[in-house]
């Protein structure tokens, strides 16, 4: 016995709108993923920025530790006005 059952339109609009919100779902998830990889892509570009502002920074300190090292050799030890650029020498 094979008859055939004909879901009413009811279900069947129940399967549609089933259907049609998982592809709703998986679209989304695809969305979610490509937004995932591109502030992956941002936040490695920050840290390779950042790596690179952190190098430039550690050699400003080196300079200015060779600089104070330099001035101090030449003119001892003593203030600097950045202001009008005198130096005056501790006594």
């Amino acid at each position: 016995m094979n008859d055939v059952i004909k879901f009413t339109n009811d279900e069947m609009d129940c399967i549609k709108k089933l259907q049609q919100s998982y592809e709703e779902k998986l679209l989304m998830f695809g969305q979610i993923n490509i937004e995932r990889i591109a502030i992956e892509e941002a936040i490695k570009e920050l840290n390779e920025s950042e790596g690179k502002l952190r190098g430039e920074y550690l050699q400003l300190q080196k300079d200015e530790t060779k600089l104070i090292s330099d001035l101090s050799s030449k003119y001892g030890d003593g203030t600097l006005s950045l202001k009008d650029g005198t130096f005056t020498p501790k006594k």
